[in-house]
């Protein structure tokens, strides 16, 4: 994949009790392509839990029929959202339960301004 495939990037952030969460994702013919997250200072655990979710996220999408993108976007955030553990963090964007809830929140902010 190289610069010019990619019609639009979109780089967002969101505090979480394990750091700052920063959510880049890609955008290539109108739709969610990539999805690039870092968290902060965290170990290689949690880096490979949240890349394991934006990998997920992203293979779901493009084997989803065109019709469907949205529709299956929005049942997958449902799901994961609000799941808990025990570093909660309460900021601008309301309380963020966990770092999987930190990213439904910033997709959810990115899906409101554009379809993917």
């Amino acid at each position: 994949m190289t610069s010019e495939d990619i019609s639009k990037s979109t780089t967002q952030s969101i505090h979480t009790g394990c750091g700052e969460l920063i959510l880049t994702t890609a955008i290539k013919d109108g739709h969610l392509f990539k999805i690039f997250i870092k968290l902060g200072k965290t170990g290689s655990c949690s880096s490979v839990l949240l890349e394991a979710v934006a990998n997920s996220i992203v293979l779901g999408l493009r084997f989803c029929p065109m019709e469907k993108k949205q529709e299956f976007l929005n049942l997958l955030l449902k799901k994961l959202a609000g799941g808990c553990c025990e570093k909660r963090s309460i900021g601008k964007k309301g309380t963020i339960y966990s770092c999987v809830d930190g990213v439904v929140k910033l997709l959810k902010e990115l899906t409101k301004k554009e379809a993917v």
